[in-house]
């Protein structure tokens, strides 16, 4: 079993659903960009996940969005080039203790005030 995995590298695999990470307890890195992914789930299971990059899927709405503050170890978080379109996903995701964020190519960041 890949229980002990510690990074995981999923990039441009026509993913559409998040599931089956729920053995990969000391995951702390996971790179899921370049999917299919439209709503997130499925990450609360990882304890000490720490980076996440979802860059360049298909998240457009703050519900796509909100469970990842169920990942409370999360420091860095990549939503790069996704469609994000609601001002309250950035007002959501300021009040997490993230290090890292990048939002760059989303609808929502031209419109922010």
């Amino acid at each position: 079993m890949l229980t002990e995995l510690r990074t995981v590298v999923l990039s441009k695999n026509l993913i559409c659903h998040i599931s089956g990470l729920e053995t990969l307890v000391h995951l702390e890195n996971l790179d899921l960009s370049e999917n299919s992914i439209e709503t997130v789930s499925g990450l609360s299971c990882l304890p000490n996940l720490k980076t996440l990059n979802l860059s360049g899927n298909r998240m457009k709405s703050t519900a796509d969005v909100q469970h990842l503050a169920e990942c409370t170890a999360l420091s860095s978080l990549d939503l790069a080039g996704c469609k994000l379109r609601e001002e309250s996903t950035i007002d959501m995701i300021i009040t997490w203790p993230l290090a890292f964020l990048r939002l760059q190519g989303n609808p929502v960041v031209s419109t922010y005030k």
